[in-house]
């Protein structure tokens, strides 16, 4: 009896996590504390006689044993004790005999902890001398002998593309290529598709637009994130699936884990490796799948394909010398940087009850630095945060489990401290432990290597690359090797700025496997790289790109080194069409006909305003916040007027400091300021005015607002072009923040002049650069309808229009005005007609939400 077979599985949860590497999925007690309800399965009995019992599980720590559980068969208890053990590997435990009767009974698992307690299966024999095999490769075939089955997999599916592992990259490669028009199979090992982004852990899609201006990732990724937000839900497997389901080329396997190979070639004769066939197992069961296609793409995570075809490949921390980064360490190392578990909130969940809760961390949990050397600020208490992390030489590609065992004794640690050390435990007293996730939010692992590895000097001061097809903007962010437990060092290594570098193609496939692409964390980067390519929306473009490169190579009959060679113009023409970025190249598309017409519209807008207010979000003053307004456009500013809301019971006077400058990034002297005071009353939300009244003779004011307790201040539905906003941090002075912009109106209203004409919609760019909007916008005093429209000087045939709406690419996705089912400047209904003197509707769409709108039409 398998856990999976286990139908009322009671409170234990079936984990898969590891089924590649202990042969087998397992039942899991996770009931922080508190022993969770029996699982059950009923039980026929051949015949009467004795019977010994074999349970098959593991003492997870057994220094501790902080997981047992008792097995009962009918009315009999099994004096045996099980999850206690000498060593903490997967076993046979010995339970010993009993007597049964023939018939129906009941087997029933109960666990006596709370902690942790799991096991995988059981074994009744009537067979004294019978052992089942320990080795999790035997676990498979003897079962098959048991139940008189065949252990072989039935002969192989096909397809012209297979994609292993569906996490956002692996999926947006997938979609990508069906979009393309070939046949594609995506299998995902777990039961829903998204990896870190899914429903189980719901890791949000960070990219580029946190750190630069209108540099949001588009494309398959956008078109997620609108769906997402557009139906309320907080992570991306359903949306995930409603964009599979509308593509027919597109078929998905859930549960099914790559645990093989099977290749031809041999790099030691001078020639290449080419796969044939991915091997799997659903790891619930370990039944075994075979797979067959021409192109295949490992988007694993830990590029498990790749290592199972002989990829090279590497895991952990180059030497500084490899590739000459400043960042990299003197010695090489297998460090990596930790996952956390995780199920929609980081580390923990606790709530607030009506008194207050004692709490003693059970002995196995892991201790916590001392609270004067913690080196981090806690400000939830509710969940988590980003660096409850093991220590870096946790091996968590071949030791997985036990990874996910110490991020389990960190929480429990955490808490802990929190509730008993932690100089603010006050604030703790009434909150209760509630529930630890046991699923691990991966960040780094193996990574393969392709024909190029990008390294830091590409990131940070973007290399000009000939293939580049993708692009990047986070940080180099590396979390510090030793965890947690780095004390007052602080959660970093490193938090490095870059440029908005792009990404070759170079990166996306394997160097000694012929027909292998690269997508996800498992690509072809440095450590130091990984640091900044490994946020998710940034993985996600990446994939898209592989996506289209494996259409073209499917198509072509070629392989994926070959598109760096002569196919890199008609990739990023592909990739364009469907709303991909490529910063600061532009490419040349014959097949645009809109490009030949001539624009007009029913009313153009000509400035930008800065006058619209979110009254929904109010962001608390807990750090400085610096404003640079363009004020160009007036002679002098009289006043500023702030939206704000106030918690304090008494008026409360906050001092600004105003300066002229002439760059949105300068510093200037703080004994030049001019200063000016609001002063904010007890209010949810009220204006308050700060008088001025001088003329700065600058192009640019800057406004800095210090950190004011109970004082908040609401933001804008969108950051026009001439704002920018930063809040200073106490390691990292002045950060850009463009998620937020504070709700600030002046006397005189701001405008600057904008270049909104209807030639926008044909120029090649589909996103605002610089100072060029690069949209057409109808004059805001107009009333709707309006119009826009090309004329193409006569007839023509074509059978596709894209529409590409403004879906505000300037914030980033966990940033309020982004996250807007329906942002306030995308057109929500409209209909496309066609025709010279009678026009004909060929399109019509109401409660639009998305940025790009396909529109095929037949013959």
């Amino acid at each position: 009896m398998d856990a999976a077979d286990f139908s009322s599985p009671g409170g234990w949860t079936l984990d898969t996590q590891f089924a590649h590497l202990i042969g087998t999925s397992y039942l899991l007690a996770a009931g922080t504390g508190r022993p969770v309800d029996d699982a059950t399965i009923a039980v026929h009995i051949p015949a009467p006689g004795s019977w010994r019992v074999w349970v098959y599980c593991r003492d997870w720590l057994p220094e501790w044993s902080p997981g047992t559980f008792e097995v009962r068969v009918g009315h009999h208890r099994i004096p045996t004790r099980f999850g206690t053990a000498s060593h903490d590997r997967w076993h046979w435990a010995d339970g010993g005999t009993i007597a049964l009767e023939a018939g129906s009974t009941e087997l029933s698992i109960r666990d006596l902890t709370g902690y942790y307690s799991r096991f995988a299966a059981v074994v009744l024999s009537s067979d004294s001398a019978y052992r089942p095999p320990d080795e999790p490769s035997a676990l498979w075939p003897e079962k098959c002998r048991i139940r008189g089955a065949s252990d072989a997999a039935e002969a192989p599916k096909a397809a012209q593309l297979i994609v292993t592992g569906g996490g956002i990259a692996g999926f947006c490669a997938a979609l990508s290529a069906a979009r393309e028009g070939i046949d594609v199979l995506l299998l995902h090992d777990r039961p829903v598709i998204g990896g870190n982004a899914s429903d189980e852990c719901g890791v949000s899609l960070d990219g580029a637009a946190s750190h630069f201006a209108n540099a949001r990732e588009s494309g398959i990724v956008e078109e997620l994130f609108r769906d997402r937000v557009y139906h309320g839900e907080k992570a991306y497997s359903a949306a995930c699936m409603r964009l599979a389901d509308g593509e027919p080329r597109l078929a998905i396997e859930l549960n099914r884990r790559v645990v093989g190979a099977r290749t031809t070639g041999d790099e030691s004769s001078g020639g290449s490796i080419r796969i044939t066939e991915v091997e799997a197992i659903d790891p619930r069961t370990a039944k075994p799948f075979r797979y067959r296609a021409d192109l295949f793409v490992d988007a694993t995570g830990d590029g498990w394909l790749g290592f199972f075809a002989g990829a090279e490949h590497r895991v952990g921390r180059e030497a500084r010398a490899e590739y000459g980064e400043s960042l990299a360490p003197e010695t090489a190392d297998s460090v990596t940087m930790s996952g956390c578990i995780m199920d929609g909130v980081v580390g923990y969940r606790a709530a607030e009850r009506a008194d207050e809760v004692a709490y003693v961390a059970p002995p196995w949990s892991r201790r916590m630095p001392a609270a004067s050397e913690f080196g981090r600020s806690i400000s939830t208490l509710e969940h988590g945060a980003w660096w409850m992390e093991h220590d870096g030489i946790v091996d968590d590609v071949f030791d997985g489990e036990r990874a996910r065992d110490e991020l389990i004794r960190i929480s429990y640690g955490y808490w802990g401290f929190v509730k008993n050390e932690w100089e603010g435990r006050e604030r703790a007293g009434r909150y209760e432990l509630v529930s630890v996730p046991w699923i691990n939010a991966r960040r780094e692992g193996r990574r393969l290597i392709g024909d190029h590895v990008l390294t830091e000097q590409d990131v940070r001061e973007a290399t000009e690359f000939p293939d580049a097809v993708s692009y990047g903007g986070w940080t180099v962010d590396l979390h510090h090797p030793r965890g947690i437990f780095s004390g007052s060092d602080g959660p970093f290594e490193y938090n490095a700025g870059t440029a908005l570098y792009t990404i070759p193609y170079r990166c996306l496939y394997s160097r000694n496997v012929a027909n292998l692409f690269l997508a996800g964390r498992n690509m072809s980067v440095s450590h130091v790289a990984l640091g900044t390519v490994r946020v998710q929306a940034t993985l996600a473009a990446c994939g898209e790109v592989v996506g289209a490169a494996a259409a073209m190579c499917a198509r072509n009959g070629t392989l994926p080194r070959d598109v760096t060679r002569t196919g890199i113009p008609e990739l990023r023409r592909r990739l364009v069409r469907a709303d991909h970025y490529l910063p600061d190249i532009t490419v040349d598309d014959p097949h645009d006909l809109a490009r030949r017409a001539v624009a007009s519209a029913s009313s153009v807008e000509t400035h930008e305003y800065h006058d619209s207010v979110h009254t929904n979000f109010a962001y608390p003053l807990i750090s400085e916040q610096a404003i640079v307004l363009d004020t160009s456009a007036v002679d002098r500013v009289r006043a500023l007027r702030f939206y704000v809301s106030s918690r304090n019971t008494a008026d409360v006077p906050i001092d600004i400091r105003l300066w002229g400058v002439d760059d949105q990034a300068a510093e200037p002297d703080a004994s030049k300021a001019t200063l000016t005071r609001l002063v904010v009353p007890p209010s949810p939300a009220t204006w308050v005015t700060a008088p001025l009244n001088v003329d700065f003779g600058t192009r640019f004011v800057r406004i800095e607002i210090p950190a004011t307790a109970g004082v908040s201040v609401y933001g804008m539905d969108e950051e026009p072009a001439g704002v920018h906003h930063s809040v200073r941090s106490v390691d990292r002075g002045w950060v850009d923040h463009n998620r937020f912009c504070p709700a600030l109106t002046t006397d005189p209203t701001l405008r600057w002049a904008a270049d909104f004409h209807p030639s926008n919609v044909a120029n090649g760019m589909d996103r605002p650069v610089g100072e060029a909007p690069n949209t057409w916008a109808s004059a805001r005093d107009q009333a709707l309808p309006q119009w826009i429209e090309l004329d193409f000087g006569g007839r023509l045939r074509f059978d596709t229009v894209h529409l590409v709406f403004d879906t505000d690419l300037n914030t980033p996705r966990y940033g309020y005005m982004a996250a807007a089912a329906a942002v306030p400047q995308c057109v929500r209904d409209y209909r496309i007609s066609v025709g010279g003197s009678t026009e004909t509707v060929v399109a019509s769409v109401t409660g639009n939400y998305q940025r790009l709108r396909r529109h095929r039409f037949g013959p």
